[in-house]
């Protein structure tokens, strides 16, 4: 079924002020031995934590709260499933280790270069018209071989599916419509290399800031602006620190579902691929449930905000002003000559596009 943007203040785990999030996020992070250890459970044989950066009410946490069930219910309550949302476990860089030491199970996260760095391949700017266009390379076999590239990495992918919609731009300084208008404003990025790039070609200042922490860097003007698909700028309450929002359709992210290598290596068979067949619906089912709800998310965006959708003219100048950095990266190795024709071929393109 597919979900609504959440009636504004019902987000269960944001504490009121900008302050106390980040008092929060402190105390959380360094407390995870103390938080796993109380959540403890002595009946199953194989215990599952899990955790991400978003709130309980996000559509990627409605999805965790359905294979926590399957997973229990399947597994005849073999292996028991906590979730932590809202960042309790530190920030996802610091989630993503935990995984690949073993010391929690489960994630899903924005930061999915740490597991393969060729995922990088998805975040190339303006390579993907729709989502479908996504999920069609997301399910080849190109898409298979990344996930596959992870377990180098100590992470087992069973599935992967979207995070979210497109990725808009959002700003506090004045609308976006032009490569002028976006002259030294400062962005804040994830550490990709790839987004770090493109910003820098449109004119921007890119600045690398924890997802957890950039709602207080929009807050106290560390930043003017980020950018993110509509459900998360919701959910993490960044309009409440902008005024603008350009419809730029820049960028889509894969999810993968990241799972302990090492604590999958130790089930039993069956209990494999119970994992796997749960992941997977898992998956599916977030995926079609996020992509429903991007449209509801933009449109309580719309009630605060100034929204401007760019026309193709208007975009095409930010296509052509990023399409040099694609063959960087295959120059630099992140990705192969291969594997980006295999992806331009299955979104219908024969070259870079600007």
């Amino acid at each position: 079924m597919p979900l609504s943007p959440p009636p504004p203040g019902a987000t269960l785990r944001h504490l009121s002020s900008s302050r106390s999030r980040g008092i929060r996020r402190w105390i959380t992070a360094s407390c995870v031995p103390l938080v796993l250890a109380a959540t403890s459970v002595e009946a199953a044989d194989y215990v599952f934590r899990y955790g991400h950066s978003h709130s309980a009410n996000h559509p990627r946490s409605e999805s965790m709260r359905y294979f926590e069930k399957e997973l229990e219910t399947r597994s005849d309550e073999r292996i028991d499933v906590t979730l932590f949302f809202d960042g309790t476990l530190g920030r996802e860089e610091d989630v993503i280790q935990q995984v690949q030491m073993g010391i929690i199970q489960g994630t899903r996260s924005g930061l999915f270069a740490q597991a393969n760095p060729a995922y990088q391949l998805f975040l190339m700017p303006f390579l993907f018209d729709d989502t479908d266009q996504v999920l069609e390379v997301v399910h080849s076999e190109i898409g298979d071989q990344l996930a596959a590239g992870a377990l180098d990495n100590q992470i087992y992918i069973p599935a992967t599916g979207l995070a979210g919609g497109m990725r808009q731009l959002t700003n506090n300084v004045h609308p976006v419509r032009s490569l002028d208008d976006m002259h030294g404003l400062k962005i804040r990025t994830p550490p990709f290399p790839v987004t770090i790039r493109a910003f820098e070609a449109l004119g921007a200042s890119p600045q690398q800031i924890p997802f957890t922490e950039t709602y207080m860097a929009l807050q106290t003007g560390v930043v003017d602006g980020q950018e993110n698909p509509p459900s998360n700028i919701y959910d993490m309450r960044f309009q409440e620190a902008q005024d603008y929002l350009t419809v730029l359709n820049w960028q889509i992210n894969p999810d993968p579902f990241f799972i302990s290598a090492k604590w999958y290596r130790q089930l039993p068979e069956d209990l494999q691929q119970i994992v796997t067949e749960v992941a997977e619906e898992t998956m599916e089912r977030s995926t079609t449930a996020w992509l429903a709800a991007e449209q509801g998310f933009l449109d309580r965006l719309g009630e605060t905000m100034e929204i401007d959708t760019l026309s193709t003219a208007e975009r095409s100048e930010f296509v052509e002003a990023v399409a040099p950095i694609w063959q960087t990266f295959v120059d630099d190795g992140v990705f192969t000559q291969q594997q980006l024709d295999t992806v331009l071929a299955l979104t219908g393109k024969t070259e870079i596009q600007p």
